[in-house]
């Protein structure tokens, strides 16, 4: 008996502590951490989360600096020091993915493979009615144990 015990111990630990190459799944929304089985890198983040005002929005770019790359990335659009998700992304990649977080749609970016990514562009446009302020939030994957959590971007006013 305590053999299938054992192996389905083994199972949820490399369940737990498996890279997702296909993205960052929606029960990583809250607290934007990889499942890696190692701990974030402390800030600041080696990547830049910049933002410009575009016809339809925003443009947030997710940027390497020069001869850097990540593999993986996790972004959404906050209101700051809370937990709660604002606006909805697009974007014209293949090597990015919708996340539907805590009943919204597409309020969350993610890779779709581990290719070696230095840039990601995407837009962003707040929620109808929404005014206040609001920031950009990313995780971003150097490699599977080289990561870091919850980088945010310069606070945007968002007026009616």
């Amino acid at each position: 008996m305590w053999i299938p015990v054992s192996v389905l111990s083994w199972a949820l630990v490399v369940g737990m502590t498996s890279a997702r190459s296909n993205g960052a799944p929606a029960i990583a929304c809250s607290d934007m951490t990889p499942l890696h089985g190692v701990d974030p890198q402390p800030p600041p983040s080696p990547y830049s989360l910049t933002y410009s005002v575009a016809d339809t929005g925003y443009n947030v770019v997710l940027e390497a600096a020069g001869g850097d790359s990540f593999k993986g990335f996790f972004i959404q659009a906050r209101e700051p020091g809370t937990s709660n998700l604002i606006g909805a992304f697009n974007f014209d990649s293949s090597d990015i993915q919708y996340v539907d977080c805590s009943g919204g749609t597409n309020n969350a970016v993610t890779h779709t493979s581990s290719s070696e990514k230095t840039k990601i562009e995407v837009t962003w446009e707040p929620s109808i009615g929404f005014t206040g302020e609001a920031v950009f939030t990313a995780s971003v994957v150097r490699v599977k144990t080289e990561f870091w959590v919850r980088q945010e971007s310069d606070v945007i006013i968002i007026q009616s």
